[in-house]
């Protein structure tokens, strides 16, 4: 069975097309990540697994988290520089890479393997020279440490602790951790102009290990997802979270619309959304007119 799945994904791949929904139903029974090219909402391609729920949502819709795209659009123009930490397939990363140009920089983190062969394969479908992508897991420490596979249903549940919301580690795999503030300067990499976190819990371990890249009149803008469910997972919640934003004078908006609102707490039912950390003097930029003066 697992061979007729991979072999009906593998038609998918040869053309960008929807995959079906059967496709999609036998690949979460046998836990297989049915690999399906697809398009973004801009014309990129890109590799995703179709029974995915990120993967899906490309196939379908273009973007997912469609909301977030007009900050991208903001703030990554010519010349800047752009960390993905947490890239799973890349969406955001190939997006990044057209909006910053040739001269910018893109720098993409993705631990999982398999998800990493995914995002070499698109930056490479896309001929994309201005992107690095790093095997790896930014965190608090420089050291090997173990990250938990999810099952194919949700890859983007992969985490440094066994996934939550109710999904069952598959296996574990070593990976390579790296604070973000060590990695920068031993790659000769400029502080960042945007970073995006998505790490599944372990947003604290990543802020910790960033205190120089975070600090200085020069921030970079982040866009960090809280979610009290992963977090959970780590000892943590969201209100220690935005704490420590805010103790490196982040303003705190939510990433749902345009202009940009500000913070209002966790969503209600614990479910994901994201944040953006905006520094003081470029609140303006982003927030309505009565939000931006305060």
């Amino acid at each position: 069975m697992r061979a007729v799945v991979a072999l009906w994904a593998s038609t998918h791949r040869i053309v960008v097309a929807k995959p079906r929904w059967l496709l999609i139903q036998l690949a979460n029974t046998l836990n297989y990540r049915a690999q399906v090219l697809a398009r973004l909402a801009n014309g990129m391609k890109i590799l995703v697994v179709a029974n995915d729920v990120v993967g899906q949502a490309i196939c379908y819709s273009g973007f997912f988290e469609p909301e977030s795209i007009p900050l991208y659009q903001r703030v990554l123009t010519e010349r800047k520089v752009f960390l993905d930490v947490g890239a799973h397939v890349g969406q955001f990363t190939l997006l990044a890479s057209n909006l910053v140009g040739p001269r910018g920089r893109v720098v993409s983190f993705e631990p999982d393997p398999l998800t990493f062969r995914l995002l070499r394969k698109s930056i490479a479908l896309n001929k994309l020279t201005n992107v690095v992508a790093v095997r790896a897991a930014l965190a608090d420490v420089n050291a090997v440490l173990s990250f938990h596979l999810s099952q194919a249903r949700n890859i983007g549940a992969n985490s440094l602790r066994p996934p939550a919301q109710g999904l069952d580690a598959r296996s574990s795999v070593p990976v390579e951790c790296w604070r973000m503030d060590d990695f920068l300067q031993r790659n000769n990499i400029p502080k960042p102009d945007l970073v995006k976190i998505d790490v599944e819990g372990a947003e604290l371990l990543v802020l910790d290990g960033a205190r120089e890249t975070l600090s200085g009149p020069d921030q970079p803008i982040l866009i960090v997802e809280f979610c009290e469910i992963t977090l959970a997972q780590f000892g943590a919640n969201c209100q220690q979270l935005a704490a420590r934003l805010e103790s490196f004078g982040y303003h705190l908006m939510h990433v749902g619309g345009w202009p940009l609102q500000p913070y209002a707490g966790p969503h209600p039912e614990g479910r994901a959304i994201n944040v953006a950390a905006i520094p003081p003097a470029r609140l303006h930029e982003f927030a309505a007119p009565s939000h931006a003066a305060r």
